[in-house]
């Protein structure tokens, strides 16, 4: 298992605008006669825009903390960078196994980045249902949430890395600490 320290930034408001867009659609697939319904990125691509937000506004709110896009461009690079490191290339998938938090969108725009394909799993799945994902996908790379880490070691196939992320205080305090059960503590 990797660790991964995602360092937490407060940009200013009104830094540089554009960047990735990320749109998803539905893959159907039949599984032992059950149907699944896996949200897949369908396209990807590089939008630019004036230098200044017209509002000011950051690009990602997430509780009281505001990431700028250049911050986030930034952040997405240098994961981008690791990955490729790590062997992620064009067409790899890389599942991600989080709640929403500013990391996921960042990790998936990393994975765009190299051309690779982000495969956003439903952080309340486990058992068979996680292991079919991250099997079925054909991910090299699982970035998991710290407290669903169990979950997914349980379950992941041989030859993933898993990636822990911490899971920022601000999820922590509102979903408590999950066990591998899912239910909270």
């Amino acid at each position: 298992m990797c660790h991964l320290a995602l360092e937490r930034e407060q940009a200013e408001a009104g830094a540089e605008v554009g960047g990735i867009v990320l749109v998803y659609g539905f893959h159907v697939s039949y599984d032992s006669g059950r149907q699944r319904i896996l949200p897949t990125v369908m396209d990807t691509r590089v939008v630019t825009a004036p230098a200044a937000p017209p509002s000011g506004d950051p690009s990602i709110r997430f509780a009281e903390r505001r990431i700028a896009q250049a911050a986030l461009k930034d952040r997405a690079a240098r994961a981008a960078q690791a990955l490729h490191e790590a062997g992620v290339g064009q067409g790899d998938r890389v599942a991600i196994v989080m709640r929403n938090d500013p990391e996921l969108p960042m990790l998936s725009a990393a994975a765009a980045l190299l051309g690779a394909v982000p495969v956003p799993a439903n952080w309340h799945w486990q058992g068979e249902e996680l292991r079919h994902v991250l099997g079925h996908s054909g991910s090299r790379v699982a970035f998991v949430h710290s407290d669903l880490v169990p979950r997914a070691e349980a379950v992941l196939p041989a030859g993933v890395t898993l990636v822990e992320v911490p899971v920022p205080e601000e999820l922590a305090a509102a979903y408590g600490s999950a066990a591998p059960t899912g239910a909270t503590r």
